[in-house]
């Protein structure tokens, strides 16, 4: 999708993590995180499903450890 894409996901993805973790610093360092995540494993996109819900699934990911 590229860095265009990524940025126009940014403000969906940020709701969600702080909707999860309730911190807006954490959310902003979640969501950071699976940007680049996101960037650098984008080969590995298989488009089981849509970009969004893959990347929302890897914010989810340090969303989830955080709140446990």
């Amino acid at each position: 999708m590229g860095l265009a894409g990524e940025a126009a996901l940014r403000p969906r993805l940020l709701s969600f993590a702080r909707m999860h973790l309730r911190d807006n610093a954490l959310a902003e360092d979640a969501v950071q995180e699976a940007l680049m995540a996101a960037i650098e494993k984008e080969a590995s996109f298989a488009g089981r499903s849509g970009y969004e819900t893959w990347v929302l699934g890897i914010v989810n990911t340090p969303t989830h450890h955080a709140t446990h």
